[in-house]
Parts: structure tokens; C-alpha cells; sequence
């Protein structure tokens, strides 16, 4: 029966980038229908590697704690709304459920908006569609992650003119966007927020219609909520774009005034209060990453990046968070045909980087708002990945995102001097 889903919604999804406008992006039908189709079996890959050589891990959890809160739907459909909501009417009756969780501390279940309950709570009501099977719930993540790089796509070439082959490849051909964008982790949600967030915006400074914005708040609070890092890197960006649009002065000042104006109130809040002090979050999200990588052992351990929870001493070490982000892991540290695969793409990301600068237009990228958002983001969420993340395995996922924006804001401004992707959709 999973099977049989997983065929029936891939052909009903394959028809959706068939038929649905949004996708009409001046890319054959065949090229988005290969894609989707290897994101599937990239999914169905991760879901292996995790089954057999990680007893599982976080996809197999989310999905076990989704099936329990969907189990108690046929008993009460209002326990189940409860545990979908997070709001309790009968404590006593949710006893049983409570016990049984997993993946999160249900003390505070009633905190609706908090991570990992959003997405675990999200997997839950997509059981609705698929029945609890973890395969045809990974094809609905696929289709999700699907919409969002096609949103970043739309975005960029509805912005300027750019070399559409190196910006689709950098969009949906980036090996670790494939695998991890096509799991039933937290990547393929945040790479929908991010697409539809982004392409929302620019459509809230086109068109100012009341539902543009709503999307665009609806997409930055979650986004907000699951990867607040993320989000917070982007919003100096956001800011940024809406005062050139505005007022279209110099970009690169708007821009670098932003995100510097945003590092010193950063600044003055680690000096008025040590819950805002961003530099002491960051340095405990790494030894509470580390604390868990000791008590849960890891088999690719990584030296961490000695940092202390101050501006300057953060500042001090971006350059090597930079190098051990882009570049590992290497071949020299792989143990296994995962990490020599992570390995591999690394080094093709980095000739792809030097490929990209070679052919960039400089003057483009002076005028172009979502270009310079995406290579700042991306370069700050790889290098954020790199201070908090002591385990490779973790890394290759966590800095994915940035390694996705910053390929793509560098390929939303190459010379068009290259084969373009004919403007047809069938």
C-alpha cells in the first residue's frame, strides 16, 4: 500500500509541475520533472544511510512521534487536535501520548510555537494525506522543497537578466540541496520559507497586494521559529532591499550600512542584557553541540573553533570558520563513502565558486538587491554552521542552506555568455 501512494502522489505532483503556472519558469517540463524525481530517490538514500548506519536518526524519530499523534485520531479526533495545536483542555488524556514521545521534552508541550514541535507537528497533519508511511510523507517533502528553489528561481530571473543554466544548477543541482532538501528533516521546510519568504518580498515591493504581505509575515515568522538564525541574518538583508527600492541609492552602502548597523546594536544588547547577548548564544550553542556529540558518540568529530562570547574574538575567527565550513570534510578525514561523496562536493562547490567570480558582472552585482542578500546570508550561515557544529555528518547539513544562497546570489549575476535553458515548459 506505501508503495502504491508513493506512485499515485508522485504522478499527482508530477502533474502540478506539469499544469501549475507557478511553475512556468522558462525550464522544460522534463528538466523540473528529473529533478523532482531524483530529489525522491536522493530521500529515499538518506532514508537508507540513516535506517542502517545511524539506528535511524531524527527523520525516523519525527516520523515514529508524527504516527503516534495521527494514532490518536480514529480514538479522538479532539486529543489529536490538542496535540496538533498544542492546546490542552484535558491534560490527563494526553498522559499516554506524553509518555511516549521521543524526539522532543513534552513537559512544556503546550508551547505550540516552538522547534522541533512545529515540525513534528507538521509531519503529524501531513499524515492526514499520507496515512503515517514515512516513503509518501518524504514525496510531499520533496514536492515542498520543490516549491520554495522554484520561488528563489522565479525571483531572480523576474529580477534581471542572468545566465539561466548556471542559475538553475545552483538552484536544484547542488548534490547536499538534493539529499537533505529531500528529507523528512527540518531542510526541505526551511528551504520553502525561504524561497516563498524572498519571492513574496519582492512581489509585497511589485505589486503591494495585501496577500503578498501576509505570505511574506506568515513565511518570515515560521522561519523565525524553526531556524531564527536564519532568519535573523536575512532581515538586515530584507531591510536593505526595501530601502534601495525605496529611495535606489548606492545598494552596496545601503547594504553594508545594514548589516553593520545590525553587528553594533548587537553589540549594545550583549552589553545590556546577557539573554540578548547573541556572541554568548552562539558560544553556548556550541558546547551544547559538542556536550551531545560526547554523550551521543560521534563517529567524525571535528575540533572546534575556539571562539570566546565576545564581538571581537568572533569577528577574529570568521576566516577560519569559513575555510573548515567550504572545505570539510576532505578526503584525507573521510571514513566513509557518505563523507568522501561530502568531500567530493565540496571541492566541486569551491571550483564552482571560482567558476562563478570568473564570469560574475560586477556591475550587476551592484544593483542587484536579492544578489548581495543571498552571497551575505549565505556566507554568514555557512560560517555559523562552522562555530556551532563539531560533527562533520552535522555540518555538511546544517551549512546547506548558506552554500545554496551564496552559489545562488553568485549566479543570479554572471554575464550571459553561455547556452540558456530553452524558454519552454513542455
Amino acid at each position: 500500500m506505501e508503495w502504491i501512494l508513493v506512485l499515485i502522489y508522485t504522478i499527482l505532483f508530477s502533474f502540478f509541475l506539469k499544469k501549475w503556472r507557478f511553475f512556468y519558469i522558462n525550464i522544460p517540463f522534463k528538466l523540473l520533472l528529473t529533478v523532482f524525481l531524483v530529489k525522491i530517490i536522493a530521500g529515499c538514500g538518506i532514508a537508507y544511510i540513516y535506517s542502517n548506519f545511524y539506528n535511524g536518526g531524527d527523520t525516523f524519530t519525527y516520523m515514529k512521534d508524527a504516527r503516534l499523534i495521527y494514532s490518536s485520531l480514529p480514538h479522538s479526533p479532539l486529543i489529536y487536535l490538542q496535540l496538533i495545536t498544542g492546546i490542552e483542555t484535558d491534560p490527563q488524556s494526553l498522559a499516554y501520548y506524553y509518555q511516549h514521545f521521543d524526539s522532543v521534552n513534552f513537559a512544556d508541550f503546550n508551547k505550540t510555537f516552538k522547534d522541533p514541535l512545529i515540525i513534528l507537528r507538521f509531519n503529524a497533519f501531513l499524515c492526514l494525506f499520507s496515512f503515517g508511511y514515512y516513503y509518501v510523507q518524504l514525496v510531499f517533502m520533496c514536492f515542498l522543497s520543490m516549491i520554495g528553489l522554484t520561488a528563489l528561481y522565479k525571483t531572480a530571473q523576474t529580477i534581471s537578466s542572468c545566465n539561466k543554466l548556471l542559475l538553475f544548477f545552483s538552484c536544484f543541482g547542488i548534490p547536499s540541496v538534493l539529499a537533505w532538501g529531500s528529507s523528512i528533516l527540518k531542510e526541505p521546510i526551511v528551504l520553502f520559507l525561504i524561497g516563498i519568504m524572498i519571492w513574496k518580498f519582492y512581489q509585497c515591493l511589485s505589486e503591494r497586494k495585501t496577500i503578498n504581505w501576509v505570505l511574506f509575515v506568515l513565511t518570515g515568522i515560521l522561519l523565525m521559529l524553526i531556524k531564527p538564525y536564519i532568519m535573523t541574518i536575512m532581515v538586515p538583508g530584507l531591510i536593505a532591499w526595501l530601502i534601495f527600492f525605496s529611495y535606489k541609492k548606492s545598494l552596496t552602502w545601503i547594504m553594508s550600512g545594514a548589516y553593520t548597523l545590525f553587528f553594533l546594536i548587537a553589540v549594545v544588547l550583549s552589553k545590556i542584557s546577557e539573554g540578548l547577548n547573541v556572541f554568548r548564544i552562539l558560544n553556548d550553542q556550541q558546547i551544547i553541540y559538542m556536550k551531545n556529540a560526547v554523550y551521543y558518540p560521534a563517529n567524525s568529530l571535528v575540533e572546534l573553533i575556539p571562539f570566546a562570547p565576545n564581538p571581537l574574538s568572533v569577528l577574529k575567527r570568521i576566516p577560519d570558520a569559513l575555510v573548515m565550513s567550504m572545505t570539510r570534510p576532505n578526503f584525507s578525514e573521510s571514513k566513509n563513502i557518505l563523507q568522501q561523496f561530502s568531500a567530493l562536493e565540496n571541492c566541486m562547490v569551491l571550483a564552482f565558486i571560482v567558476f562563478l567570480l570568473v564570469h560574475i558582472d560586477l556591475k550587476k552585482l551592484k544593483i542587484h538587491p536579492l544578489a548581495q542578500l543571498c552571497i551575505i546570508s549565505g556566507l554568514a550561515i555557512v560560517v555559523v554552521a562552522a562555530y556551532t557544529t563539531p560533527v562533520l555528518g552535522t555540518l555538511v547539513r546544517i551549512k546547506m542552506p548558506g552554500v545554496l544562497l551564496l552559489l545562488f546570489g553568485l549566479a543570479a549575476c554572471t554575464k550571459i555568455s553561455f547556452y540558456r535553458i530553452p524558454k519552454t515548459q513542455s
